[in-house]
């Protein structure tokens, strides 16, 4: 699947950056995000969420709230990305 992940994510850059963001934001910045489900469900691919950050960036953090096959309600917190 990361083999995979870098090929997306050259798909989507063409091999460089968003030069949107490298334009818009410093450095030095840092955020963080929720994941939250809208609707009532199944969690899945969690860990495969992992591997495609991981790609994205080695110095993110994953940090799942839930586990793949829980059954949650619209809002739950699946995740945290920072």
């Amino acid at each position: 699947m990361a083999a995979r992940a870098v090929d997306w994510f050259a798909e989507d850059l063409g091999h460089e950056c968003d030069w949107t963001s490298v334009g818009l934001i410093a450095s030095s910045a840092h955020s963080s995000l929720e994941v939250v489900a809208r609707k009532a469900g199944v969690i899945a691919g969690l860990e495969a969420a992992a591997v495609v950050a991981g790609v994205a960036d080695k110095a993110l953090e994953w940090r799942p709230l839930a586990a793949d096959a829980t059954v949650v309600e619209a809002g739950t917190r699946v995740a945290l990305l920072s």
